[in-house]
């Protein structure tokens, strides 16, 4: 009897592009695989199934380096890669492996596949309704597997999730089942890998046990969720895609570095995390320009094309649109792609939306959604053929997180300094020489795309004792914690303070972040001190040591900020692009 595991994997996942090859406890995701089915006296051959595309190049040759049989067939016809492989390993029995289940149980499988030989059934499983933490493993005869072919080879669920078909169509094979030892019957935890936050949870779950790679058992995986529920936070809000839904992805479409700087990236992928995680869709960008921009993107786990500099950038941009699973297209950028394009997307079926979009391309996406900062108001939207959205609750923050206001700890007051991420104007240096002397500690933010950073750090922090600078933080907000206010230049950042609880005085690049900030002082989060090009070191001195003596108006724009400004503005739009696609999820209050 010739029991043949067969583990279809490949780099192109729509939710965590090259997840195959990511590292889990110091090995790559297929080589915990490989490594577990070894472990399973039952499994005689072993055969990795991946596609016959160039991208997956790298993840074969891995799988070769370990030894391991590679079959390689159609990427979008996973039963074809299965009938490949099983004929190549001459089984009679298959064990369908994911490729995204790294503790997969090897005394289970073994279980599973005795019972299958005593019962003389096509396939076999646990008793339905079992809650189980196991995941990715399915038996079936290869008599079962080539009837699949015969008979329902051109259903989508049968290519795309072959075993999948079964459950559907639950007479379709016999089937004998076993019961589950009590210990796995833990529902309630993901330990698949769809997304980075299930990587970081099974990191964690390695971490706490101290178990060496490959070595993690669900014994002891429970015995840790058991113990601490709030474990399973870290990835409790990614959702599990339905067999009957395809890999649709939503392309997010913005620009950023040198003037423009970081607020455009930061917000796509804040809605980006939600897109995919909680509403299961895949996400890639499409950018132009900066490089730093593209590696930032890549680094948070989205794959990204780069379009062309200048007329070929729409034509390049609709190509991708075009492009198989393609469901829709999200802007916030400034300038580029016509109002006429944006509709001829539209009429192909695309849903379109922009963010903070003041352009004419607002007046054809099927969705926009803004703060209500007065240029909104200004504009004339007779000709809008889509549904707008202004208000406080759509405001997106770079994070996507809703970080909670933190109280302020008395003592020495503490500034912080943040001109955003790349800080076009230069101001950071001689916002920072004004506050020189003043009674506070200063924090200075550089960020992650200034010009020459290391050395204005150096010359910062030279300035004075008092002085500190946070290069490149990943989370603004916690930076923010404790702070009595802020000096910014507007943007991004404006909300994340405002979100956190922190007073801000507005030294605005443009006259466009003027009119934004003037709402924010309107609505008692801040002051307005005016274009940065009028605003001498004297007067930012000036409203600093102001607004440090008047501690009753700092305490009223910290507790209104949070009040209009949740931090759930990116979960909200996610959401409504969501529902309009069909695509059910939990809800966003």
């Amino acid at each position: 009897m010739t029991v043949a595991a067969i583990v279809q994997a490949r780099m192109g996942s729509s939710r965590f592009p090259g997840k195959s090859l990511a590292r889990l406890a110091g090995q790559p995701l297929i080589w915990h695989l490989v490594h577990r089915l070894g472990q399973a006296r039952s499994v005689g051959r072993i055969a990795v199934a991946t596609s016959d595309r160039p991208a997956d190049d790298p993840l074969a040759a891995y799988c070769e380096s370990l030894g391991v049989t590679v079959v390689r067939g159609p990427e979008d016809n996973v039963l074809e890669r299965y009938l490949l492989a099983a004929g190549k390993l001459e089984a009679r029995i298959v064990i369908r492996v994911t490729g995204d289940a790294p503790l997969i149980d090897p005394l289970l499988i073994d279980r599973l596949v005795a019972r299958l030989d005593e019962a003389g059934t096509e396939t076999v499983g646990l008793i339905p309704g079992t809650p189980c933490i196991h995941e990715g493993v399915d038996i079936l005869t290869r008599g079962a597997l080539d009837r699949l072919r015969d008979e329902a080879g051109d259903d989508p669920v049968a290519r795309e999730h072959v075993t999948g078909y079964f459950g559907r169509h639950p007479d379709f094979a016999s089937r004998a089942e076993i019961d589950l030892e009590e210990f796995l019957q833990y529902d309630g935890a993901r330990v698949s890998v769809d997304t980075p936050d299930d990587l970081e949870f099974l990191e964690t779950l390695y971490r706490r046990s101290g178990a060496a790679a490959g070595e993690l058992d669900l014994r002891a995986v429970v015995r840790l969720l058991r113990a601490d529920p709030a474990l399973t936070r870290i990835n409790g809000h990614v959702r599990q895609k339905p067999l009957v839904e395809s890999s649709r992805h939503v392309i997010v479409r913005c620009d950023g570095g040198g003037e423009l700087g970081l607020g455009h990236v930061r917000r796509g992928l804040a809605v980006a995390g939600p897109l995919r995680d909680i509403h299961g869709f895949g996400v890639r960008f499409a950018v132009a320009r900066d490089d730093a921009v593209r590696s930032m993107i890549g680094a948070a786990g989205f794959p990204v094309d780069r379009l062309p500099d200048g007329d070929g950038a729409d034509e390049a941009l609709s190509r991708l649109a075009g492009a198989p699973g393609a469901v829709a297209i999200l802007f916030d950028l400034r300038g580029a792609m016509s109002a006429a394009a944006v509709s001829g997307l539209r009429a192909g079926g695309l849903l379109t939306a922009a963010i903070d979009d003041g352009s004419e391309r607002r007046l054809a996406v099927d969705l926009a959604f803004y703060p209500p900062v007065p240029q909104v108001a200004a504009l004339d939207w007779a000709a809008a053929a889509g549904d707008i959205r202004v208000g406080w609750e759509w405001a997106v923050l770079g994070g996507g997180g809703a970080a909670a206001p933190s109280a302020r700890s008395g003592g020495r007051p503490h500034v912080l300094v943040s001109m955003g991420g790349t800080d076009p104007m230069a101001l950071t240096e001689p916002a920072t020489r004004a506050l020189v002397g003043i009674e506070a500690d200063v924090t200075v933010v550089i960020g992650p795309g200034f010009a020459d950073g290391e050395r204005l750090a150096g010359r910062l922090a030279a300035l004075s004792p008092s002085i500190r600078v946070a290069a490149a933080p990943k989370n603004l907000a916690g930076l923010a914690a404790g702070a009595d206010l802020a000096l910014i230049s507007y943007g991004v950042t404006a909300f994340e303070l405002a979100r956190a609880g922190v007073p801000a005085l507005y030294l605005c690049l443009t006259g466009d972040h003027r009119a934004s900030a003037s709402a924010f002082e309107a609505a008692g989060m801040g002051r307005v001190l005016g274009l940065a090009e009028d605003v001498g070191g004297d007067a930012i001195r000036a409203a600093v040591t102001a607004l440090l003596a008047d501690p009753d108006g700092r305490r009223a724009m910290a507790a209104t900020g949070p009040k209009l400004i949740d931090g759930r503005g990116a979960e909200r739009i996610a959401e409504a692009i969501a529902r309009r696609l069909s695509v059910s999820a939990p809800a966003a209050s």
